[in-house]
């Protein structure tokens, strides 16, 4: 942990793996081993997000960059208000590396390491076991 989940509608490989390295670095400097970040992309459909009933597509026009994005962050319970507004500003910042996407919504949700299992090689262990 942490795990992001970045659900936008087009974005390019290298885009991806720069977020995604951007990202890692980023938490590797607030302690947290990069071995334990996983970023995932999902690319959603045309017109399968709205806000007020108006899908968030029309929100740029015939262009091949995200038109918006939808970011959900599980991290552990010791992160503050301050680590998550910093983390919000660092996605928002790589997410607009490649042009401006008109809108981003991020949501937090704290996991407690002791609820998330992780399996290498075989071997099941729990996230907060060192």
């Amino acid at each position: 942990m942490p795990t992001i989940d970045l659900f936008t509608t087009v974005l390019p490989l290298a885009h991806k793996k720069s977020i995604a390295v951007a990202l890692t670095r980023w938490l590797a400097d607030r302690e947290t081993s990069p071995r334990n970040v996983i970023v995932t992309f999902h690319q959603l459909e045309p017109h399968s997000t709205f806000s007020g009933g108006i899908a968030l597509d029309a929100l740029v026009a015939g262009d091949h960059r995200p038109h918006y994005a939808l970011a959900l962050c599980r991290i552990g319970p010791d992160r503050d208000d301050h680590f998550r507004a910093e983390l919000a500003r660092q996605l928002t910042t790589q997410l607009h590396t490649h042009g401006p996407v008109p809108f981003v919504y991020i949501e937090f949700r704290t996991t407690a390491p002791a609820q998330v299992y992780i399996a290498r090689d075989g071997a099941l262990t729990r996230a907060d076991t060192p």
